[in-house]
């Protein structure tokens, strides 16, 4: 950042300051010494309004100075945000073909799909060398587009231009979380893998581009889940998977349900 200006602007307003305070007379005048058999002088007050050239010079040039220091600070945080934006516009280019393949849905399956389940510990690592090689592979690429969405999550909340971030990452954010497809998510294993391993990510993507009353309410939904981690620290898992749709939750109880009725009647029998 650009910040030689500021240095100038602070010392042109300390030197107005200065002026300002050698030209009132009132601290000489408290020096004078008073004999007891003298005569009391009256004491003049000093008018209300500026009576030198220094003295207007000081109250005009102190206002001056302060704006022209905040207009210059603005200024050089708007070039500093524009390189900011600039190399993540960059990066995210050097991310698209994986953004590609996950918004397909046939490339997410044959490619993501599994070594996802891995990783959420809802199948059983591979023991082979090449479906090990392709596992990490696929883990790698994912890995990468969550680390770029973590730093730019990060940039916004320094202030960066929260929204020009929000309407570059928007779409892929909500294309790893908050796509649907009849009514459930339409990735619920990778929504899966996104709140349990990156968080803030997760809270990000339901925020996003999205107008500021449903923001709050969307917020006001994060909160348990937030002060949750926030007290068990970030690794910790919630206490209610908000990954899974309630769909899908209704169906894994009919099956358990069904299941259970089927054991109950073979040991019936």
């Amino acid at each position: 950042m650009n910040i030689r200006r500021i240095p100038i602007a602070a010392g042109i307003l300390t030197l107005f300051t200065l002026l300002f305070v050698l030209s009132n007379p009132t601290s000489a005048q408290s020096s004078v010494t008073n004999e007891p058999d003298a005569p009391e002088k009256e004491v003049v007050p000093e008018p209300f309004y500026p009576q030198t050239l220094q003295d207007w010079l000081a109250i005009v040039g102190i206002p001056i100075a302060a704006v022209w220091t905040i207009v210059t600070f603005a200024t050089n945080n708007r070039i500093k945000a524009a390189e900011i934006l600039t190399g993540l516009e960059k990066d995210y280019a050097q991310l698209i073909p994986t953004l590609l393949r996950i918004e397909n849905e046939t490339d997410f399956e044959e490619i993501f799909l599994r070594p996802i389940r891995i990783s959420n510990f809802d199948e059983p690592r591979p023991e082979s060398l090449e479906d090990r090689k392709e596992f990490d592979k696929s883990i790698d690429d994912l890995e990468k587009v969550l680390r770029y969405f973590f730093v730019c999550e990060n940039a916004r909340r320094l202030g960066v231009n929260s929204k020009a971030i929000d309407r570059l990452c928007g779409w892929y954010l909500r294309v790893l979380v908050t796509d649907k497809k009849n009514g459930s998510w339409k990735r619920p294993d990778l929504r899966k893998y996104i709140l349990n391993y990156w968080p803030s990510v997760f809270y990000w993507a339901e925020l996003a581009s999205e107008p500021f009353p449903k923001r709050l309410l969307i917020y006001l939904n994060q909160v348990p889940d937030r002060l949750y981690r926030w007290w068990n620290g970030t690794w910790a898992r919630p206490p209610v998977d908000r990954a899974v749709s309630p769909e899908s939750n209704a169906v894994q109880g009919q099956e358990a349900s069904g299941s259970q009725e089927k054991s109950d009647r073979k040991s019936g029998n």
